[in-house]
């Protein structure tokens, strides 16, 4: 008799499978490289140097990229009730475009800089972009299975 772990169910597993799990599962893996990937970058005066800030040195930031993950996570345990997940993942889009906005458009509305300095976002600002798309295309693929399992039904 193998050992089972309590989170390696069957049913977590045949979850896992599913493309819209992997995009939500994608959305904690970004989250990891946001942590080590400079989100804005400010200089100081008119000087060329530069530095850059990562999530962690953003508790604003930080907090809103948590909350897409469990978001995200949320949505994936949820699979059973695939238009409560489609309502989830809509939430997680509108959240993660409103985080992204505010965070290229807005960037010094992140950090307290002083009146010499200026912040432009960095790379990983932009790639927060892909939480947008991921969160879309799980929608998308849900969506796709409910009317699967609604096509079926109308063939019995």
């Amino acid at each position: 008799m193998a050992l089972q772990f309590v989170f390696l169910t069957p049913h977590l597993i045949l979850m896992i499978q599913r493309i819209q799990s992997l995009f939500l599962a994608f959305v904690g893996v970004l989250f990891v490289l946001l942590l080590f990937i400079p989100v804005l970058a400010y200089t100081v005066g008119k000087t060329t140097e530069t530095f850059s800030l990562s999530l962690l040195d953003l508790p604003i930031a930080l907090a809103g990229q948590l909350l897409l993950v469990l978001i995200a996570v949320f949505a994936i345990i949820r699979f059973k009730n695939r238009s409560q997940q489609i309502l989830i993942c809509r939430i997680g889009l509108l959240l993660a475009v409103f985080f992204t906005a505010a965070l290229i458009a807005v960037p010094s509305a992140f950090t307290s800089l002083a009146p010499n300095q200026t912040a432009a976002p960095a790379i990983g600002a932009w790639l927060t972009i892909l939480n947008i798309v991921c969160f879309f295309l799980a929608a998308y693929f849900i969506r796709k299975d409910e009317n699967l399992v609604r096509s079926a039904d109308r063939l019995r």
